[in-house]
């Protein structure tokens, strides 16, 4: 079975496929892609609104930049607990990173490791070609043999 590769803008898409997705597990490239355009994309929308420049009482705001992060927020949760996933970590380990600095450092260096390279709680490793199933029989054939 060959391994199907994704382009950057693909694994941008699956992230937002699976919005409500808050199970199973993301791949490290689903995950850097997708932080990757979303920082792209803030800084457009930043430029953008300054050129724009609209003001309410003096004060510059930020219209598509906000509407950027609203429409970004569920997905960007939902790829960063399936990424936690990955290598076998809670997704609650998320909100750490509403701890200033140290933990926001520690949040990022566990979103950066690499995945389990087998099934764990969290669902089958999302690189393997295999199939849950796959992994099943390969289970019980292991346990007939003992």
């Amino acid at each position: 079975m060959q391994k199907q590769t994704l382009s950057p803008v693909d694994y941008y898409k699956l992230a937002f496929k699976k919005w409500t997705d808050f199970d199973g597990r993301a791949t490290s490239p689903e995950y850097r892609y997708f932080a990757l355009f979303n920082f792209i994309l803030a800084i457009v929308a930043s430029i953008i609104d300054g050129v724009i420049g609209i003001e309410l009482g003096g004060q510059p705001i930020w219209i598509i930049y906000i509407l950027l992060l609203l429409v970004t927020l569920i997905p960007s949760i939902s790829v960063g607990v399936r990424r936690l996933h990955d290598i076998n970590k809670s997704g609650r380990r998320l909100l750490i990173a509403l701890v200033p600095l140290v933990w926001g450092i520690r949040l990022i260096v566990l979103l950066a490791s690499a995945g389990t390279k087998w099934p764990n709680t969290f669902g089958p490793d999302p690189k393997d070609t295999k199939t849950i199933v796959e992994w099943e029989v390969e289970e019980e054939k292991t346990e007939d043999a003992e």
